[in-house]
């Protein structure tokens, strides 16, 4: 059921938006498309340009990609948009770029996450090993820092928000007794000196 927005008494004339003032579009009919109509040069997709040069930095996006990385992944890592990435991926000397990383003999490249994650589960079977044998060793200082760790690389950071640390260095009960002295003068009348 289509509702218009007459039928939900929205009024969207209130509406700001940031940016450029809305234009008017009018769009009218005017004929069918033909054959001849999709063949005509306005109507070929606009690609874009190709590589003049292959730079570090498309080494470096073929690589990350070569290893499986999604295209979201490759972009957080190397700093391309997405959308760049896709359009590079498109392109016929990039494309043989990431062939020939993904095919290449190089030692690390396509396996790299591989091996970064055996590492990885390998430091964590060390430290249960050493946890179950020894837990003592482990101060409790240590073992909060693991699990803040670990926490924190599957996604269970604490929440964020302002890190407000308070140190009282002055001897709180002191001035307390003081400010009381204060207010108890002050209701009086009486003006004493400020410590």
């Amino acid at each position: 059921m289509e509702l218009e927005f007459e039928e939900l008494d929205l009024d969207l004339s209130a509406v700001s938006s940031r940016g450029r003032s809305a234009k008017v579009v009018d769009a009218q009919y005017v004929r069918d498309l033909t054959p001849a109509d999709l063949n005509s040069p306005k109507a070929q997709v606009q690609t874009a340009k190709p590589l003049a040069k292959i730079r570090d930095a498309h080494h470096a996006l073929a690589r990350v990609l070569a290893t499986g990385a999604g295209e979201g992944e490759a972009s957080l890592i190397t700093g391309y948009s997405p959308s760049r990435i896709s359009i590079l991926k498109a392109d016929p000397q990039f494309q043989e770029l990431l062939e020939f990383y993904r095919n290449s003999t190089i030692e690390g490249v396509a396996d790299f996450r591989q091996r970064m994650l055996n590492l990885g589960l390998g430091a964590v079977q060390e430290l249960t090993d050493r946890l179950d044998e020894n837990p003592e060793s482990f101060s409790p200082a240590l073992l909060k820092d693991i699990a803040k760790d670990m926490a924190d690389r599957t996604g269970h950071a604490p929440a964020k928000g302002p890190n407000l640390e308070v140190h009282i260095n002055a001897p709180l009960t002191d001035r307390i007794r003081a400010a009381r002295a204060r207010v108890e003068s002050l209701a009086q009348g009486k003006t004493i000196d400020h410590e």
